[in-house]
C-alpha cells in the first residue's frame, strides 16, 4: 500500500469530537471485516512519518484531522 492510498482510506475514519470540536481517527466507524485494511493504512502512515516521508502535521492535515 502506498502512502497516498493510506491517506485516502483513513479519511473515511475521521470523526468530530463534539465535546471540544476536535477531529480524530476512529476505527470504530469501520466494519469489523474491513478493519485490517485500515490498520494497515495506519501502519503505512506511521512508517512514512517515522522515515520522514511526510511530517505528522502534513499527514494530519491531509486526512482532515487538523485544518
Amino acid at each position: 500500500m502506498q502512502l497516498d492510498q493510506a491517506i485516502e482510506i483513513l479519511k473515511k475514519t475521521v470523526k468530530n469530537n463534539s465535546t471540544n470540536g476536535d477531529n480524530h481517527i476512529d476505527l470504530t466507524l469501520v466494519p469489523a471485516q474491513d478493519r485490517p485494511l485500515y490498520v494497515e493504512a495506519l501502519k503505512v502512515s506511521g512508517t512514512a512519518i517515522k522515515e520522514g516521508a511526510i511530517s505528522k502535521e502534513d499527514f494530519l492535515r491531509k486526512v482532515h484531522v487538523e485544518g
